[in-house]
């Protein structure tokens, strides 16, 4: 895309999220932009991901104040200020969140990205032990803000020289009451209502192994069922009110023994990454 837009070729690209500029902001001070709005490690979320959407009502002028956002953030950090040791300390806690993800066109340094599982590559070999439960937006709009999630794993049994793994995804949908209020593309251009979530949630198995069975709300559903890459994968999606919580429950097997990962969408309230040791070896 970058390419396609500037005729510039990239040697690499990072992306991060909010929360992991509240770390870095932790350690530079706070930046202000153009319009006076201060980001600091405490307002920042707010600042960036609502708080613009009741100032602007186009689109056009919510994405101008987000590249000054971004471009003032990212100076402050190339300029060095504030405390060095707390950046990179906050980087590391990111990077090992998910928050933090790096590509090189160098393959010998997308090697060492991945082997350091800073790449993102899930599907492709940097991970091949771990479940993942990934969450992507279908509603079309801006209320990820309001989406809380939790990712727990909630048993390990040995089984035939492997492990058989229990993990838990909760959502809770705490979109406010004036969330009508906003423009369309906020809330969305899905057909609900306004202020419904509509999340698609995709459960894989590790590589070699069975993604066992899938419940929501205790009771068993089948989604769309698969393979991709050597996993089985199951793809599900899910319409939230305000105020609703689901509960969904994922099964799978690990054809060895050792700790269990799993990757996951980091979220405001969320790690992308979750690993526990394994009850078995």
């Amino acid at each position: 895309m970058w390419e396609a837009d500037t005729d510039e070729s990239l040697d690499g690209v990072i992306a991060t999220d909010v929360v992991a500029l509240a770390g870095v902001l932790g350690g530079t001070g706070p930046v202000t932009t153009e319009d006076g709005t201060q980001l600091t490690s405490e307002t920042v979320l707010a600042e960036l991901l609502h708080e613009p959407y009741l100032r602007y009502k186009k689109q056009a002028d919510a994405d101008e104040f987000f590249a000054d956002a971004a471009g003032r953030s990212f100076a402050k950090v190339v300029a060095g200020d504030g405390s060095f040791s707390t950046v990179i300390d906050a980087l590391s806690t990111a990077s090992g969140e998910g928050r933090v993800l790096v590509w090189s066109k160098v393959a010998a340094e997308q090697d060492a990205l991945e082997v350091a599982g800073i790449s993102g590559a899930f599907l492709s070999g940097a991970a091949p032990r771990a479940g993942g439960i990934f969450l992507n937006d279908a509603t079309g709009g801006k209320l990820d803000y309001f989406l809380d999630s939790q990712v727990d794993v909630t048993r390990v049994v040995c089984e035939d020289g492997g492990m058989r793994v229990g993990t838990r995804l909760r959502l809770t949908s705490r979109v406010p009451s004036d969330v009508k209020d906003l423009p369309k593309y906020v809330t969305g251009l899905a057909d609900v209502p306004k202020g419904t979530f509509v999340t698609r949630v995709s459960a894989y198995g590790p590589e070699g192994g069975r993604l066992v069975s899938t419940t929501l709300d205790g009771a068993a559903v089948g989604g769309r069922q698969g393979t991709e890459a050597g996993r089985d994968v199951n793809l599900l999606s899910v319409d939230l009110a305000s105020g609703e919580s689901v509960t969904y429950e994922f099964e799978w097997t690990v054809p060895q023994v050792g700790p269990v990962e799993v990757w996951s969408t980091p979220t405001t309230t969320a790690s992308g990454r979750l690993s526990v040791p394994g009850s078995c070896g």
